[in-house]
């Protein structure tokens, strides 16, 4: 199975997604082949709704090309999941949605309240609205922010992990069955978050790994 994962950030470094990839790599079997690209043609980086429609366009051309070059699913990498709906629209093969993906799981999976920690509290509403469209009940949902603003979220992994903590732990104690990191460059961090909030912590792109090998 050959699966190409599109990074709606412009500009990202081979480096970077090289290491994406063998991080992924480990929620695969081995016949799963993994493939990563980012935007090249618009500049933008998603911390917004706006952000989420620009990419839309260049995402949906990207995964028309990698349906033509014979991949068997393509994956959002992102907790806004830009361009899904155009990809769906002019697709054969299956797209999943990170967020689309991590949601759904949580809401089938928990029972209660379900934990979401964002890069940023405002987009609550966006999220709150996104969630209701998928059918969910976005009632259900208790959300927080860690604060990493103008932080790399790869070069400052440890101040992140540990300021991602904190928000966890905080949304655990309000008695949460899960919290879903609202962010893909949380990537790799969810494990060891479970084991230090007694809280499942789950990966957005990790669930979206699971929904398209469907494991």
């Amino acid at each position: 199975m050959k699966i190409y994962i599109i990074n709606p950030d412009y500009g990202m470094s081979r480096e970077l997604m090289n290491k994406e990839l063998s991080i992924l790599s480990r929620y695969v079997n081995i016949d799963v082949e993994l493939a990563m690209d980012c935007l090249s043609e618009t500049v933008v980086e998603i911390n917004s709704l706006a952000d989420a429609i620009k990419a839309g366009p260049e995402v949906s051309r990207m995964a028309l090309r990698a349906e033509q070059k014979g991949f068997d699913a393509i994956i959002l990498y992102c907790f806004s999941d830009p361009g899904y709906e155009l990809c769906k629209k002019t697709l054969q093969v299956p797209v999943y949605g990170c967020a689309k993906a991590s949601l759904e799981y949580a809401s089938k999976n928990y029972q209660g309240n379900i934990g979401v920690v964002l890069t940023d509290i405002s987009r609550e509403e966006e999220k709150r609205s996104f969630i209701s469209k998928l059918g969910l009940d976005e009632k259900r949902f208790l959300f927080a922010a860690v604060d990493i603003a103008n932080i790399s979220c790869w070069d400052n992994r440890k101040l992140v992990q540990e300021r991602l903590t904190k928000t966890c732990q905080s949304l655990a104690a309000k008695n949460v069955s899960c919290i879903i990191l609202g962010c893909t460059s949380f990537l790799g961090l969810s494990e060891e978050l479970t084991l230090v909030c007694d809280t499942r912590v789950l990966d957005p792109a990790v669930c979206g790994l699971k929904a398209a090998t469907k494991e």
